[in-house]
């Protein structure tokens, strides 16, 4: 899936096609991951932190179209499936600080997709800050990343950062 999606020659006249049907795959199966019904948890499964990093990369690199609106869905959906509901699994330090990565990135529309799942994550998010080894350093750069994102020089990220800031899990 990794390679019809991002490796692939983006060019080509199948990528389209090939990279909406992997996608596809990849959202059915955070769908379910997600549904308090999950069979789907754990680490033989599609990893959370890989799917982020590659929607993410993959995004930056091609934005437009059809597979930039699926790559932004599987964002969205991996936090729904992190976001510690029930029959979900509690996001971990890993994929925190892929978000956290790119919220540094140049596209104003993948920041502000970043920021509404870290929202979608808010009750995880306090559960792993509170559990992680690292809690200082973590809620830390959490804590900074999403004040500076208030301050962001696009407006969408601004109103994004601030909704997110006034969450109880970043208190």
């Amino acid at each position: 899936l990794r390679y019809i999606v991002q490796k692939a020659d983006m060019t080509s006249e199948d990528y389209e096609e090939n990279a909406n049907v992997a996608l596809d795959v990849v959202l059915a199966h955070l769908r379910k991951r997600a549904s308090a019904d999950n069979l789907f948890d754990g680490p033989t499964f599609m990893p959370m932190e890989d799917l982020l990093r590659m929607s993410c990369e993959t995004f930056e690199r091609k934005p437009v179209g059809p597979v930039g609106m699926k790559l932004l869905s599987v964002l969205q959906e991996v936090c729904s499936a992190s976001n510690g509901d029930p029959g979900c699994a509690i996001a971990g330090d890993g994929e925190v600080t892929v978000l956290m990565d790119y919220l540094t990135s140049p596209n104003d529309v993948l920041r502000v997709n970043i920021l509404q799942g870290l929202k979608v994550l808010s009750t995880a998010l306090s559960i792993m800050v509170y559990e992680s080894s690292d809690v200082n350093t973590l809620a830390n750069r959490l804590s900074t990343a999403v004040w500076m994102s208030k301050f962001d020089v696009v407006n969408n990220v601004q109103v994004a950062g601030t909704a997110l800031w006034s969450e109880p899990s970043c208190e």
